[in-house]
């Protein structure tokens, strides 16, 4: 089942990542990574407001209905995702009526990316309905369809309107689909109902809520900090080109997340079995999750140059070496998601957020001392700074406390297996780089690291046999 709920979710956002894709070219090629970098750098000002417009509920909402699937649950998100946004409306209203004016603000601008904002803190409600009932195949559609609809936005905007406003508004398509097919979700499921949720009901939503709410806060926050820091010291400019990077690099990420957040909602179901399902299929899970990372970590090292010449056009090529240096950012993901997400199933995540504002001040020094650092007269760190601080604060503070619960849970958590089995030999086959970084040294890496994998027994005719049952059976039915 885990796995075959995978390969759905892979292959919705493989397909969606590639659909979102080609329009994110055009854009970049018509209007620029300036327009572009100021249109993001306006939506991480609009969406600095919303770090307090989740606050850990949604991470309750997914254990609570996948574990017992109860309507007075889900009524009872509803009101509090309602609490929520008001609360983003009103710091935003306060901020937009009390700030000081200046005269270089686009305040048409500003409102247009608030709007969108506010539509994506709705939409999340009708996906987190989705993940925590387990309806991956329903919250693909949705995915691919509002993906369609956003390629069509696009494709206009580029050739007939060219419209900086209208294009700022193109962010909300994807949630306004979503929308209107989470509505219809609700329909099919008979969800849409008056349920009076009762006081125990919030009450277990604060519960478990409250002590990851600040967790939450920061999570927020960081997503919108490192952009506004790139603006604020190098130019929106700069935060094009990292979008050109990040672009390519959450074309990366949408075969990586789909596994962590289909483990976590299958660990909620076998919570009761955790321990021997931790040493068995999650261990296995991981380890094949690192592997097939450990490929894509290559492809991101050798193939990033020509990629971005070809796609983006010569100047923007810096956002190749952006793009290099985010495979950081994918090792620490590979290893960490997975097993924070067995500290959430098992609910040792309180321990978790008392580190949260160490984190927050790690990422704060990291922005200022990497950000603006210069060697020599033409190189620069920038945006390259935002994936080497990702990684940091992955594995520091606390990774090292992710350690020391799952040790105490379940004693051997097989680190040092994936770190001499898959990291060692991904560093052996990563340092051909230093000889040629050009993709026709891509071939020759992932060679030595198929051979060494091999040899080490990650690699079986088992394991590949594993992986391509649901396929045989999706082709035999």
């Amino acid at each position: 089942m885990i796995v075959r709920n995978v390969y759905i979710r892979i292959a919705a956002n493989l397909l969606s990542a590639a659909i979102n894709f080609i329009p994110f070219i055009l854009i970049i090629r018509i209007f620029g990574a300036d327009t572009w970098g100021n249109i993001i750098y306006y939506y991480s000002i609009a969406g600095i407001f919303s770090i307090f417009s989740d606050l850990g509920f949604s991470t309750a909402y997914n254990k609570f209905i996948a574990a017992e699937d109860r309507p007075k649950d889900i009524f009872a998100f509803v009101i509090i995702k309602i609490i929520l946004i008001l609360i983003y409306v009103a710091a935003f209203a306060a901020w937009y009526f009390l700030k000081f004016k200046s005269g270089s603000t686009d305040y048409s601008l500003l409102m247009a990316v608030f709007g969108v904002v506010l539509l994506e803190l709705i939409a999340q409600f009708f996906t987190a309905t989705m993940i925590g009932k387990r309806d991956f195949f329903y919250l693909s559609v949705v995915e691919v369809i509002s993906s369609l609809g956003f390629f069509v936005y696009i494709v206009y905007i580029c050739f007939w309107s060219r419209n900086i406003y209208l294009l700022a508004a193109s962010k909300a398509v994807v949630p306004l689909l979503s929308i209107v097919g989470g509505c219809f979700y609700f329909k099919k499921k008979g969800l849409c109902g008056f349920f009076v949720p009762g006081r125990e009901v919030f009450k277990k939503y604060m519960i478990y809520s409250l002590p990851i709410s600040f967790s939450s806060i920061c999570e927020r926050l960081m997503s919108y900090l490192g952009n506004l820091a790139l603006g604020g010291l190098l130019g929106v400019r700069e935060v094009g080109l990292y979008q050109m990077a990040l672009k390519c690099y959450a074309f990366v990420d949408r075969l990586i997340k789909p596994v962590t957040s289909t483990i976590f909602t299958e660990i909620v179901h076998r919570i009761n079995n955790t321990a021997e399902f931790f040493h068995k299929q999650f261990r296995d899970l991981v380890e094949m999750l690192n592997f097939f990372g450990g490929l894509i970590i290559l492809l991101m090292i050798f193939a990033s140059r020509p990629v971005v010449q070809i796609l983006f056009g010569e100047e923007n090529i810096r956002a190749a070496f952006i793009l290099q240096v985010s495979a950081l950012s994918v090792l620490g993901r590979l290893f960490w998601r997975p097993y924070s997400n067995v500290v959430f199933a098992i609910e040792k995540h309180k321990l978790i957020c008392f580190l949260e504002p160490l984190t927050i001040a790690v990422v704060i020094i990291c922005y200022y001392l990497l950000i603006p650092l210069k060697v020599g007269e033409s190189f620069y760190l920038g945006a390259a700074a935002l994936p080497i601080t990702e990684f940091i604060t992955w594995v520091l503070p606390a990774g090292f406390l992710r350690i020391l619960i799952l040790k105490k849970q379940y004693g051997d958590i097989h680190i040092q297996r994936i770190i001499l089995k898959i990291w060692l030999p991904l560093a052996i086959a990563g340092s051909l780089a230093f000889l040629n970084r050009s993709i026709f040294m891509l071939p020759l890496a992932v060679f030595v690291f198929l051979v060494i994998e091999y040899f080490l027994g990650i690699i079986t005719i088992k394991r590949l046999r594993v992986l391509l049952v649901p396929f045989e059976q999706i082709l035999g039915s």
